[in-house]
């Protein structure tokens, strides 16, 4: 089995970095911080969609999103950790199935974020790059495979969000969503969402059943 894994709100709660870095971009561009909450709502989507939607005081520009992605990326990443069973989960799946995340976070920055907290358990890390398609465009799904072979039918998608959901629908994935993330199981469930995780174990379990 192939399974592919959201990284932001599935195995990592970044929030609170995340954060704190835009809320420095937005010291930088002389604005008041903004909630942690407030962020949340914003993720999911790629650094450009994140920084628009935080900072829509000013008009976006690149070098606004360059530094952001600058200071987040050299960060310690001291407020991020691993949701409550992630590590386990990922030794008891690394071996028998195929692991790889994808996020809308730039490459840089997954690249940073696999080093410090997954290394070595992943077959493939993607995230954003100029011009790539991302989350959930179908066209990210023969991305990945140009890299390593998935056949749909045997792939599952864990995510929490509603780019998770539409990416597993548009490339035809067997997919489960986890209750835990940033987006709520209402509007997931209002999407077509039906299959969720409240443990890690959960997953396990959808993933030995198919």
């Amino acid at each position: 089995m192939n399974i592919i894994f959201d990284l932001d709100g599935t195995l990592i709660d970044s929030a609170f970095d995340i954060a704190k870095y835009i809320n420095i971009t937005r010291e930088k561009c002389n604005l008041p911080p903004v909630s942690v909450d407030f962020v949340k709502q914003n993720l999911g989507n790629g650094a450009e969609r994140l920084v628009k939607g935080c900072i829509p005081e000013i008009p976006f520009s690149k070098e606004i999103l360059d530094y952001y992605n600058e200071i987040y990326t050299a960060c310690d990443f001291s407020l991020t950790v691993l949701f409550d069973g992630v590590k386990e989960m990922l030794e008891r799946l690394k071996g028998k199935h195929n692991l790889v995340v994808i996020s809308n976070k730039p490459q840089q920055t997954v690249d940073e974020i696999i080093k410090k907290f997954f290394g070595g358990v992943f077959n493939l890390a993607l995230g954003g790059k100029e011009g790539a398609p991302l989350k959930p465009k179908k066209e990210l799904f023969l991305e990945i495979n140009k890299h390593i072979t998935l056949d749909p039918k045997e792939t599952v998608m864990v995510g929490d969000g509603d780019t998770d959901y539409l990416f597993a629908k548009n490339c035809g994935l067997n997919y489960i969503l986890v209750d835990w993330g940033y987006r709520k199981v209402e509007d997931l469930k209002a999407l077509g969402g039906e299959n969720f995780a409240h443990t890690t174990n959960d997953i396990i379990n959808f993933i030995e059943s198919l």
